[in-house]
């Protein structure tokens, strides 16, 4: 299905992993909206509430230790305790032509210089906060004022 930007967007209840992978069926209540305060998960298999802004965020598992433990296309983030089952941020890998293209997403910065899709920024080095594909990567000796999530091997420092 081709969305507003021409991109190749799943139809509902479906996901992929990345921009360029496959969609697939996504399971029962990985995803859901909800809500800490007031609406809580309702499927057991993704009973965790991940507050993604404020108390809104997304259903999901926790208590992972490592990717075999989460749904395929999430991550595993040990960055925080407890762990838990991350989805693949908003927005990554859209395509773009600047940063209103990647507006509203968690990917707000339009790399046009490179590759023309919008990528995560503000992410920290140590530890690598990026998700599963990407790396922390500090930009600012090139004129760019935030650190950005890019892809592994990608990174000229």
């Amino acid at each position: 299905m081709t969305g507003a930007t021409g991109a190749c967007e799943c139809a509902p209840g479906f996901s992929r992993a990345s921009a360029e992978a496959p969609c697939t069926a996504t399971p029962a209540g990985l995803a859901a909206a909800c809500d800490t305060a007031t609406t809580p998960c309702p499927e057991a298999a993704y009973s965790y509430c991940h507050a993604a802004s404020g108390t809104s965020g997304y259903c999901t598992s926790q208590g992972c230790e490592g990717p075999a433990d989460c749904a395929v296309g999430y991550m595993c983030d040990l960055t925080v305790a407890p762990s838990y089952c991350r989805r693949p941020p908003i927005g990554a890998g859209k395509p773009c032509a600047g940063d209103a293209d990647c507006a509203g997403t968690e990917a707000t910065y339009c790399n046009v210089q490179l590759t023309q899709k919008c990528q995560v920024q503000g992410c920290t080095l140590s530890p690598n906060n990026c998700f599963t594909g990407t790396v922390c990567c500090d930009l600012t000796a090139y004129g760019v004022e935030q650190y950005q999530c890019v892809a592994e091997g990608s990174c000229p420092n």
